[in-house]
């Protein structure tokens, strides 16, 4: 099978034996994951977001819209946000929850003394009858230890995965929003775009002029005015587009930031659950555990802090100025899109 270098692609290593239907998923966070609703509620609520904007929902209209628009699409492309990230966490809570449920302790106590009375016993008849049932029944405990233990190292293997998987992704999507930042910083300094629909805005009035003129004539005092009203347009539409690709920046550093600020503990505990060794089934729960906080951090702790976008109406002018600069957000978000000529590895 080929391997899938998307970023947060198809993970092959998993247990078809063990994997949760999704009416086993909503059977537990129902019922003893629903602690965890609030953090996977937040998470739900950025995936709906930059689902919306994969669906082509946000129109930009608004100011709210707009920057609707540019934060949804910047994490849309940020891989941050992103189903299969959700899909993991939960049910890597769901196999929590059930190797924390493995009782071991109870027939192994069963087979530790159940085997020191069978040494007790003497090889009358009546206590050999008693040794005989009891090694029944050790047995029969032995069985269910051991499918227990199997049970205990398919979910410890499949917590283990899953680990690594959000982890090492995250590595990646850190490079890859490093890389958009230089993108769109190299587009504020390069200017070509923007130098683009500033010609739009002088091309529109020196049309409107030229209509002027052929329906009467256009005096000095008008033609200094319209002028004016360009040289104030297009220094306008500057600054806005300064701020915006400013504003896609600062979502990408609040991505960073924020797996900067995780990853290490994730790191860390995927590390000391490989050194214990699974040595015992109370310390793979404690730091499977461990590992479940950052996780749900990492799903429920992501701030993009922007100011706020104001845009004006009424005025042709403005919708001039708000045609030209959702021209300019699809022009970046599409510059996203196309990205680095090759995914992070």
């Amino acid at each position: 099978m080929t391997k899938d270098n998307a970023i947060f692609g198809l993970r092959f290593v998993v247990n078809d034996d063990i994997h949760p239907s999704r009416a086993d998923l909503q059977t537990f966070f129902d019922g003893p994951g629903k602690a965890h609703s609030n953090a996977l509620a937040r998470y739900g609520d950025l995936l709906a977001g930059v689902e919306g904007y994969q669906r082509g929902q946000h129109q930009a209209a608004t100011s709210q819209g707009f920057q609707d628009k540019m934060v949804s699409g910047a994490l849309s492309h940020s891989r941050f946000v992103n189903a299969a990230l959700k899909s993991v966490v939960e049910q890597y809570l769901f196999h929590l929850h059930l190797l924390s449920s493995l009782d071991l302790k109870k027939p192994t106590t069963f087979i530790r003394s159940a085997e020191e009375e069978i040494n007790r016993l003497s090889q009358k008849k009546d206590e050999a009858i008693k040794r005989d049932r009891l090694q029944g029944m050790v047995d029969e405990r032995k069985k269910t230890l051991d499918t227990l233990k199997k049970q205990w190292q398919a979910r410890a293997a499949e917590l283990s995965d899953s680990l690594k998987y959000v982890r090492d992704n995250l590595a990646r999507v850190d490079r890859l929003c490093d890389l958009f930042g230089t993108i769109m910083m190299s587009e504020l300094n390069n200017g070509k775009k923007e130098h683009e629909l500033i010609e739009d805005i002088k091309t529109r009035y020196r049309e409107r002029l030229r209509d002027f003129l052929r329906h009467g004539s256009i005096t000095q005092e008008q033609m200094d005015a319209a002028k004016e009203e360009v040289a104030g347009l297009t220094k306008q539409l500057s600054n806005l587009v300064r701020e915006d690709v400013q504003a896609i920046t600062v979502v990408y550093e609040a991505v960073r930031t924020h797996i900067r600020k995780v990853y290490p503990d994730l790191d860390n505990a995927a590390k000391a659950i490989e050194q214990k060794g699974h040595a015992s089934i109370d310390e793979d729960v404690m730091l499977y555990t461990q590992a479940a906080g950052h996780l749900l951090s990492l799903i429920s702790d992501l701030h993009v802090e922007l100011k706020p976008i104001e845009i004006s109406s009424g005025k042709e002018q403005d919708a001039l100025l708000l045609e030209e600069r959702r021209a300019m957000l699809d022009y970046l978000l599409d510059l996203l899109t196309r990205g680095p000529r090759s995914t992070p590895a």
